[in-house]
């Protein structure tokens, strides 16, 4: 009985838990998102931003949860923007739909929220 072995795990890469397409067609302005969902959503929000019904964008803000003085996780979403008319903060994570009910995502997501007492919107497919 022989073992396969991908050519990532070769190279020393560690293979995702979900699969990915080839960075040229994940590639908007220059940075290489983690899938193409992400990017054309985020390449709305940036023509949203342009037209002025957003402000503020900000690419992956990170979120550290701390239980008790110990780190716990950190949370990266995909993108924070303001609403110009009422001030509120908008918080976004692109997902698939298998991606949304990733355990993992889930725990970090829901601890984010309650740490910080944020509302994060999650935009799937």
């Amino acid at each position: 009985m022989t073992a396969r072995v991908s050519a990532s795990f070769l190279m020393g890469k560690k293979p995702g838990r979900f699969p990915r397409s080839p960075a040229e067609q994940r590639t908007f302005e220059g940075v290489v998102f983690d899938s193409k969902l992400e990017m054309q959503r985020w390449a709305t929000l940036r023509q949203r931003e342009k037209v002025g019904l957003i402000c503020d964008l900000t690419y992956h803000p990170v979120y550290k949860v701390s239980i008790n003085g110990f780190h716990f996780c950190s949370y990266e979403a995909d993108a924070k923007y303001r609403d110009p008319e009422t001030g509120d903060w908008t918080i976004e994570d692109t997902k698939s739909s298998g991606t949304a009910r990733d355990p993992a995502f889930r725990l970090r997501k829901k601890a984010a929220e309650l740490y910080f007492g944020l509302s994060i919107t999650v935009v799937s497919k």
